[in-house]
């Protein structure tokens, strides 16, 4: 059972997709035979509002502990009585008591473009701290550094646990920024990602996200509706949509994951080729920073492997970074594999 599996090896956060078949009983193999390649982005576009200041938002951090990381989806609201612009790349330093620092994010995320955030709103970004070995530091804070100068800080209330003593590194991982939707700041209806069950027809997929809190299942199925022309590559369509991560209602009702808008562009294709699915990465190094710790990359590796095997047809899969399997599990310090469904199902 892929649960026991992942707990036995300290892996966590896992995507899936509801199945999926055509009226006439197609093989997927029939419909995905060409690699798609993915549009980039285009450059952020300028805004006349000024940065913001420390003395312009309001901390308010989120703790809890899912998958051997701690932390979770901060947010920074605007108190201050005009609009202002983040960037998307802030960084992160683990600190103690006297400001003395322990540990910083791994690298700068690439920024997903600058955002504004108008009077009394508020931008998102994930923070997550793991495999924290040390002892007899705490207690401890986290301090965000804006990427226009100054910086926030917040205290831990506790500390990322040591999910791997052999390895030598802990990590600290600032998400870009993102902007919230809508106003409310009050508690979630839902704390712990408990989402209505997903229909798993023709016209959904869905994607398993982490709970917030772990508890007898650390996965929740979210449901993705499917337009018409996306009914005809529901593999394609559903690994973008696990590669945008959670949609900002879901994040307030306590669903995590790895990926997130910063990662939405990843997929360079997907091929069917019999049973097998080859799913073709970009190089994902710079935009998952930390993703070759062992937590980060159990995560990565486990939440795409649920995602393609929802489809009951899919019996293996090789994953690729720009057509080399090498490349791909070099990223995570591990060697090529193909991934057997026997692993999840």
């Amino acid at each position: 059972m892929w649960q026991r599996r992942i707990v036995a090896s300290s892996v966590v956060v896992a995507i899936a997709i509801g199945g999926w078949a055509t009226s006439e009983g197609a093989l997927l193999g029939d419909l995905f035979n060409d690699r798609t390649e993915v549009t980039p982005v285009g450059p952020s576009p300028r805004y006349e509002d000024p940065p913001c200041r420390p003395q312009d938002l309001d901390l308010l951090p989120r703790w809890s502990e899912a998958a051997s990381q701690y932390g979770g989806a901060w947010r920074f609201v605007n108190v201050g009585e005009e609009a202002c612009v983040l960037d998307g790349s802030p960084r992160g330093e683990l600190v103690d008591e006297s400001g003395r620092v322990l540990l910083r994010s791994d690298r700068n995320t690439p920024s997903s473009g600058s955002i504004v955030v108008n009077a009394g709103e508020s931008a998102e970004a994930t923070v997550l701290w793991s495999n924290w070995c040390r002892r007899g530091q705490g207690p401890f804070h986290i301090r965000i550094l804006l990427p226009q100068g100054g910086s926030l800080e917040a205290e831990a209330p506790g500390s990322a646990s040591c999910s791997a003593p052999s390895r030598a590194s802990s990590n600290l991982m600032v998400g870009s920024f993102a902007k919230s939707s809508g106003d409310d700041q009050s508690e979630p209806e839902r704390a712990n990602c408990d989402l209505p069950p997903p229909q798993r027809d023709a016209q959904t997929v869905v994607v398993y996200l982490l709970r917030d809190v772990p508890g007898p299942s650390d996965f929740a199925a979210a449901e993705r509706s499917l337009t018409e022309e996306q009914r005809t590559r529901p593999l394609h369509t559903a690994l973008m949509e696990l590669l945008k991560g959670p949609t900002p209602e879901e994040r307030r009702q306590g669903c995590l994951s790895i990926f997130s808008q910063r990662s939405r562009d990843l997929l360079r294709g997907v091929t069917v080729v019999e049973d097998q699915a080859i799913v073709d990465l970009y190089d994902f190094g710079s935009t998952l920073p930390g993703v070759g710790t062992a937590t980060a990359s159990a995560n990565f590796l486990d939440q795409l492997s649920l995602t393609v095997f929802e489809f009951p047809d899919i019996r293996s899969i090789r994953f690729e970074v720009e057509g080399s399997c090498d490349g791909f599990f070099r990223s995570l310090e591990q060697t090529c594999r193909i991934i057997g469904a026997g692993e999840y199902r």
